[in-house]
């Protein structure tokens, strides 16, 4: 078994975020990628980057994310702004391919 690809949603409060964490999570499983998606609330999300190799924020952080950027940085973590329409149709497929191109550099 290969190690797992961990993605970290981050979010204001993560209720709609963990529908998408949901989906992204399905889609990874449906197509055999090895991912463990979790979320955390923008307020202490450092705390949960070990082992991350992708951040994806919720749009209604993206005033945040070059403060998230500068964190993540310190572990050459990528961080992007969930594009609101995949966010908004809770796309699990698309978030997920969004995640596998920032981790495959």
């Amino acid at each position: 078994m290969s190690a797992k690809n961990k993605i970290l949603l981050v979010c204001a409060s993560g209720m709609s975020t963990s529908l998408l964490v949901k989906a992204m999570q399905k889609a990874a499983d449906a197509e055999g990628y090895p991912a463990e998606i979790s979320f955390a609330p923008v307020a202490g999300f450092e705390d949960r980057l070990d082992g991350v190799k992708a951040v994806l924020a919720g749009p209604q952080i993206k005033n945040r994310l070059e403060e998230m950027k500068g964190i993540c940085s310190e572990s050459n973590i990528p961080v992007e702004v969930i594009p609101n329409q995949i966010y908004g149709l809770v796309d699990g497929k698309k978030a997920l391919e969004l995640a596998k191109k920032m981790i495959a550099g």
